[in-house]
């Protein structure tokens, strides 16, 4: 049984979260304790005063107290030591540290590991790649895997990585998180090579740690990561590709506008207006008008394929934007495509498409809401509601303004009563 250690600093890896100590049966957060080993630290009155005293005398005595400890005390003061070294965050305490790393005591060994994580000193990137490939103990290895994400470097990348072929799937996962806090060399390769493992929440882990990092390259492996056999899997990537989208791979995300599972649609069209590229106007368009293959009766598809359109915010969308404006369910996601349009390329814009979009009135819009669930959503099964009215004031003024620059000084309807 594991218990989350709970004495770590704010420069933990990003995605773990600080916790009280409960008990845990998965492995989820490192730095880990071992149940039990808080009932064998000292809680005499004599070592009270000596921690109290402790407090009070310098950094280098301190030192020399605790590196005695750590080779001289009882189990439990070792232990203490060992903890004491990594939070007085001095470069002299590694050595001590790394020969406890060797210790016979399992104890001992994930304490050392921990306190070496908090030092960031380089000097135990050896010890701690020898822990993590050959220490008996699991969360030892999980420990030393954490510690070396903190510390970086080309060794630590190099024992994270042989690392990801650990027998244990807590060490390959814990080691997935390493190599995104590490963030840079050739962690990539690690995280893509995880999205095979056998184990879901280690490809999920890597899965997060891809999307996180932001880049383009990831793109592709997240694309065939929605396919994964795991749900959880699949919704995760679904996420990070609309967040590392790559122009560079926009066939690959048009052809996830007409995969099977809907999730994998709706990040793709997210991607692709992520992305800019007028490319993706047409397949975007195709899907909205419902000649594509994806499922196109669901709303949420539909409605994310206009908002990418503006997100593209190019005038060759206006078009099908105009069209999708008659579609009470879409209606205030194309009115605020529009505007992007009219705000980032209205010189391109037709001018008789202007006269249309300056000559808008209040468009009615049906109010409903669509949970999370991934099953299609059918228009014509949405509850009609009272329609209100979306407003056009702001697109308006913005074709009324482009209409006058190009010096036309009519040609739209004057009942409105903005002010331009």
């Amino acid at each position: 049984m594991i218990l989350t250690d709970h004495t770590g600093d704010s420069s933990l890896l990003s995605s773990l979260p600080r916790q009280r100590s409960r008990p845990c049966s998965v492995p989820n957060h490192y730095p880990v304790s071992s149940q039990g080993i808080s009932g064998r630290l000292p809680a005499t009155a004599a070592t009270g005063s000596l921690l109290a005293g402790s407090q009070c005398i310098g950094n280098s005595s301190m030192l020399w107290l605790q590196k005695r400890k750590l080779k001289a005390g009882d189990s439990a003061a070792r232990l203490q030591a060992a903890q004491k070294l990594g939070e007085l965050g001095n470069p002299r305490a590694v050595g001590a540290l790394t020969e406890a790393l060797g210790d016979h005591a399992w104890d001992d060994r994930w304490a050392a590991a921990v306190a070496l994580g908090k030092l960031r000193n380089g000097r135990g990137v050896t010890a701690l790649g020898r822990a993590l490939d050959s220490d008996a103990a699991v969360d030892v290895r999980c420990n030393a895997a954490w510690a070396l994400g903190r510390i970086g470097g080309k060794a630590a990348v190099d024992s994270l990585l042989a690392a990801l072929d650990d027998q244990d799937s807590s060490v390959r996962r814990v080691a997935v998180e390493a190599l995104a806090a590490v963030g840079k060399g050739d962690t990539m390769s690690g995280l893509v090579k995880a999205l095979e493992d056998s184990d879901h929440d280690v490809r999920l882990t890597a899965v997060v740690a891809l999307g996180e990092g932001g880049s383009g390259k990831a793109a592709k492996p997240l694309l065939d990561a929605m396919l994964d056999a795991e749900w959880s899997v699949r919704s995760a990537a679904a996420q990070a590709v609309a967040k590392v989208g790559d122009s560079t791979d926009l066939e690959s995300l048009v052809r996830a506008l007409g995969a099977d599972y809907l999730p994998a649609c709706i990040a793709a069209a997210e991607a692709l207006g992520r992305i800019g590229d007028p490319r993706a106007i047409a397949p975007l368009a195709e899907i909205i008008g419902g000649g594509g293959d994806a499922p196109t009766c669901d709303l949420r598809l539909r409605r994310s394929c206009t908002r990418a359109l503006g997100g593209i915010g190019k005038a060759a969308a206006a078009p099908q934007l105009l069209r999708t404006v008659q579609d009470r369910f879409t209606a205030g996601v194309s009115i605020e495509s529009l505007s992007r349009i009219m705000r980032w390329d209205a010189a391109n814009v037709d001018e008789e498409q202007i006269r249309c979009i300056a000559a808008l009135d209040g468009v009615e819009q049906i109010p409903w809401v669509i949970d999370d669930a991934e099953e299609e959503v059918d228009p014509s099964c949405v509850k009609s509601g009272r329609p209100w009215p979306v407003d056009t004031s702001e697109l308006r003024q913005l074709a009324r303004a482009e209409l006058r620059a190009r010096g036309v000084e009519g040609g739209f309807e004057e009942n409105h009563t903005d002010d331009d």
